[in-house]
């Protein structure tokens, strides 16, 4: 430096290499000077140094030794200060006499109280003072991985000695009209200096702002009650299975045959002339099945085994079958329902969570499923199923509806607003992988390494799992107990039967009609 030229062409390299600055991490400088004075200082002070700067400055006013600093600015535009740090000497007995030093940003984690600009996504309405919301756990599963980044942050402002000069604003930053608006838009034009909320990994936004570390793990998927019942008619079928069924009917066969046979080889009828025809021996037997009774009997001995076997044989049919439908009434259904697919053939309504990087993942899916799923039941001509999370879980607690929604804002919901048996009957489909969100800064930033050095501290030391679990809602969990004093047979169970009452009654009117127009005409 004691050159003519070496101050102008210091001071030409710091103005023009603005930004990026030349004076950071990618540069390594040796400043020679055989007279150190305050003038040297105040010139150092003026240049662009950043933070992150490799810059080792040389005392040649002695002869036979040298001293050594440090020199470096904890934040020029962010009303830091300037920082010249004795790092030891050289002479020519004894070489190189260094000072004991820690880790570069360790050594350099005094801050000074610079002033960071922070721009947070909050998209909800705040009811607290914003710098109150966003610091507190206060109703945590709104805008959740938001405010978790920044308690995280926080745990940096305390390990380095700065503050935030908080700004907020309602995008995460996607492309519109050529340039991003939003976070990432401000940090590309440099307006802020760090992302107050973590962003998806994008191609193309790694090319205009600075990634640090992983911090949130984002789970989004379709939460729904599943139905109960897949048919009405099997409540009624699905207590035995068809080779039962079977045996079931050719036992009523072969019993009405036997009953017939004694009917005729008898030739002895206590009632109705009728009651040894085809059909009045069906009914004899459908009566004994049915716990009816019957209007006839058989008085030999024969007829009478034969009736006690008949009577036996409904009491246990009776006894297991009623049992079976209670018990298949009071557990679970089975789950039909398990692949987006499934969910597309089926008769729920589906809905979507209402933020942008949900919407903006459906429109740049290439998954022909997600496509189909999307334009058929969430958004077309007719219909645009996107809501709120409060709207969206209160019509799944309602039943029938399935809704897409990020599993940290939705199972906090759940866990205040769904009953024990509600939570139980609540299934989850996967559409898209699990997507890891990272804390940003500007591009070539010098905090970049500061930041992300701090934040692997903080979840080195167990600070991040602490927060994950405030900021995160675990599932909630299901309680299975059978209580039958909560359990009540709906219209859907019971319309079966009024279905097949139903269809009985246009039979007899059916046949009545023929039997008076058979009567009218002979």
């Amino acid at each position: 430096m004691d050159c003519d030229a070496s101050a102008h062409f210091i001071n030409e390299t710091s103005a023009i290499f603005d930004y990026p600055s030349i004076f950071n991490f990618t540069h390594k400088w040796l400043l020679l000077q055989s007279d150190f004075s305050n003038d040297t200082i105040n010139f150092l002070a003026r240049l662009n140094i950043n933070i992150d700067a490799e810059i080792t400055y040389v005392d040649l006013s002695n002869d036979r030794s040298y001293k050594l600093y440090d020199v470096y600015h904890t934040g020029r535009y962010h009303h830091g200060r300037f920082i010249i740090e004795h790092l030891g000497c050289w002479d020519v007995n004894g070489g190189f006499n260094l000072l004991p030093r820690k880790y570069k940003y360790v050594q350099r984690s005094n801050m000074t109280g610079v002033v960071l600009k922070c721009m947070i996504v909050v998209r909800n309405h705040v009811k607290y003072r914003f710098t109150k919301f966003v610091s507190n756990p206060i109703d945590p599963h709104i805008d959740s991985f938001s405010r978790f980044n920044f308690a995280l942050l926080l745990h940096l402002k305390d390990i380095y000695n700065f503050s935030f000069y908080m700004m907020r604003t309602l995008s995460w930053g996607y492309m519109q009209n050529g340039s991003f608006d939003g976070m990432v838009g401000q940090l590309e034009r440099r307006k802020i200096d760090i992302g107050g909320s973590p962003i998806f990994f994008r191609l193309e936004r790694a090319k205009v702002t600075g990634y640090t570390i992983q911090t949130w793990i984002s789970r989004s998927c379709f939460i729904f009650r599943h139905p109960k019942r897949a048919s009405i008619f099997k409540i009624y079928t699905r207590p035995l299975e068809d080779n039962v069924w079977c045996c079931i009917f050719g036992t009523v066969f072969i019993t009405s045959t036997t009953v017939y046979l004694l009917f005729k080889i008898q030739g002895r009828i206590i009632f109705a002339a009728d009651e040894g025809s085809l059909s009045g021996v069906l009914l004899f037997i459908f009566g004994a099945i049915f716990q009816q009774g019957m209007t006839s009997s058989l008085p030999m001995l024969s007829g009478r085994v034969v009736i006690f076997t008949i009577f036996t044989f409904s009491l246990l049919l009776y006894q297991f079958y009623s049992a079976s439908i209670v018990s298949s009434l009071l557990m679970d259904p089975p789950r039909t329902i398990r692949t987006p697919t499934d969910l597309i053939n089926s008769n729920l309504q589906l809905g979507v969570e209402d933020v942008p990087y949900t919407t903006n993942a459906f429109r740049q899916t290439n998954d022909e499923v997600a496509i189909q799923l999307y334009r058929k039941k969430v958004s077309n001509d007719k219909i645009n199923n996107f809501f709120h999370p409060d709207e969206g879980l209160q019509m799944v607690k309602n039943g029938g509806f399935a809704f897409f929604v990020d599993n940290a804002v939705a199972y906090k919901i759940i866990a205040d607003t769904f009953s024990e048996q509600q939570v139980c009957e609540l299934s989850e489909i996967n559409l898209f992988p699990t997507q890891k969100t990272m804390a940003i800064v500007q591009k070539h930033s010098p905090f970049r390494k500061l930041v992300t050095y701090g934040l692997r501290k903080v979840a080195e030391s167990g600070l991040m799992a602490r927060q994950m679990s405030i900021w995160s809602a675990k599932r909630p969990k299901c309680v299975k107990s059978i209580d039958s004093s909560k359990f009540n047979v709906t219209i859907i169970e019971f319309s079966s039967v009024l279905i097949f009452l139903l269809i009985g009654m246009i039979f007899s009117v059916f046949f009545l009609f023929l039997e008076i127009v058979n009567r009218k005409f002979n």
